[in-house]
């Protein structure tokens, strides 16, 4: 007979609470493109080579080249890192 007392209390230690709402801020990060310096985003023209008729102008015309490449490598390589320190 106490069994059969004790029964609606244990029932009612067994019963599910109700849910609990949390929510839970997202974590502000800034937008990779925020990150990115515009400066980094456009590369040193590359040199048009139409007044080439000496030597000087030849070698002038490689330096800038060369300079304009080794502007853009530099940009690139910035923004890789910035996106590799992303993962």
């Amino acid at each position: 007979m106490k069994r059969a007392l004790l029964l609606p209390f244990l029932l009612v230690g067994c019963a599910g609470s109700p849910p609990v709402n949390v929510s839970v801020a997202p974590i502000e990060r800034p937008m990779l493109r925020d990150r990115i310096p515009k400066s980094a985003l456009a590369c040193m023209a590359e040199p048009t080579g139409a007044k080439v008729t000496t030597a000087r102008d030849a070698a002038s015309l490689i330096i800038d080249t060369r300079a304009a490449g080794r502007d853009c490598r530099g940009k690139l390589s910035a923004i890789r890192s910035i996106i590799e320190s992303e993962k």
